[in-house]
């Protein structure tokens, strides 16, 4: 980033030095260590998150209406790639839950580009409403898991068929998941059917 700062202003003398080939390899070579010290950056810091209790901003939040905007904005997002469905409980139209509602969107968003990743193209998000909890369920039609790796899901830098993968995915939503005092469970008994089960406490289920 020092060589790009200093070169930069001075990038006409340096190609009467070095020559135009050896000078857009340079910058090429150059461009390329910042993107990986960026991308190293961003593994360091989410792992040492992930090493602390997850900072979340906790607010009254409707979780119907939060559900239906993530999926509107998925349906936008990725209109040439899969079928979203959204079916939520009636029982859950006034309900309140203290969320993080942005983290929990990103959450939704990870566990969606997973499905996508794995080649679905019918994506389900539902919810449930279970005595003091709510279920939010997530099924696609992608290429499923492989029961051997069911457990090892939620495992740090674990990754599987994704070569640019950093296996820091799934981690995190867990993360951000456990930091609201939930749950996520994964189940994938079937190649083409994968779901994953967000549970979370519902303080009062008559809270409008």
């Amino acid at each position: 980033r020092r060589m790009k700062k200093i070169v930069s202003p001075h990038r006409e003398k340096v190609r009467e030095i070095l020559g135009q080939e050896k000078l857009e390899k340079f910058e090429l070579f150059n461009d390329r260590i910042i993107s990986e010290v960026g991308r190293m950056e961003y593994l360091v810091s989410t792992v040492l998150d992930l090493a602390k209790p997850a900072v979340l901003n906790i607010q009254k939040c409707n979780l119907s209406a939060l559900l239906a905007e993530t999926v509107e904005k998925l349906r936008i997002t990725h209109h040439d790639r899969a079928v979203f469905t959204l079916k939520l409980d009636d029982h859950l139209a006034g309900v309140n839950l203290m969320i993080d509602g942005c983290r929990l969107q990103t959450c939704i968003d990870d566990l969606a580009d997973n499905a996508l990743g794995a080649s679905a193209t019918r994506i389900f998000i539902g919810t449930k409403l279970s005595k003091a909890r709510c279920v939010i369920t997530i099924i696609d039609n992608g290429n499923g898991i492989d029961q051997k790796d069911v457990e090892d899901i939620f495992v740090l830098f674990m990754t599987k068929n994704k070569p640019n993968g950093t296996g820091l995915g799934l981690p995190s939503v867990r993360h951000i998941i456990k930091g609201h005092n939930g749950e996520i469970i994964v189940r994938s008994s079937e190649v083409g059917r994968t779901i994953f089960e967000i549970s979370l406490p519902v303080p009062n289920p008559t809270q409008k």
